[in-house]
């Protein structure tokens, strides 16, 4: 077991055993996902949980109405319609992309996305239109519409991510870190306190 004490947090401010995390004897199941020696610095970790501490503690806030999908079903699809899919089961992160081409796939200056067991991922309705945007990359959209849907690259493995934004319940999964910081434009300016890498994830 590993024990890390900040002040503003008072002690144990943290303990981690295996894959298990509490903060003032409160588990964050999913905490570790955010955590793995690089993913995120125990510092940026502790601040992610605070702000989970704190938001809990706000009746109707996003933290509780996301614990609430753990065990249901989140869905989300495109613009038109055409095109539907399903969750199951809480993501693994959710995040900001603003690398150069999630910004040009989405014609948008930040790109939020969800990242999840690709086994817990499934069409619904319709069929998207996939597209290689890298080698590496494959995303699919609506077809009909344009919608970006989904984000698969090799690196990921089992993994997938989806648009925050085609959720039906977008507001449920505010993001956690920003990645790509390196490539945003020059006039958005991060000021939410969010932990942020230049590039993606240490862990990619």
């Amino acid at each position: 077991m590993k024990q890390r004490e900040l002040d503003h947090l008072g002690e144990p401010a943290l303990q981690i055993a295996g894959l298990r995390v509490w903060i003032h004897g409160r588990e964050f199941p999913n905490a570790t996902n955010y955590w793995d020696g690089n993913w995120l610095r125990v510092t940026d970790l502790l601040h992610v949980l605070q702000l989970e501490v704190d938001a809990a503690e706000r009746p109707g806030s996003a933290a509780t109405t996301r614990s609430s999908f753990m065990t249901q079903t989140i869905e989300g699809g495109c613009l038109c319609g055409e095109v539907r899919y399903r969750i199951r089961g809480e993501p693994l992160a959710s995040t900001t992309c603003q690398c150069r081409t999630c910004r040009k796939a989405s014609a948008a200056a930040i790109v939020p996305w969800l990242h999840l067991d690709a086994a817990n991922f499934s069409f619904t309705a319709g069929k998207p239109v996939s597209f290689k945007s890298s080698p590496s990359v494959t995303r699919t959209l609506c077809g009909r519409c344009g919608t970006p849907l989904t984000y698969w690259t090799t690196n990921y493995g089992p993994t997938i991510d989806v648009t925050t934004g085609s959720l039906d319940d977008p507001e449920a999964f505010p993001p956690i870190v920003h990645v790509w910081t390196s490539h945003k434009l020059s006039w958005v300016k991060l000021s939410d306190g969010l932990p942020y890498f230049e590039e993606g994830p240490p862990s990619e």
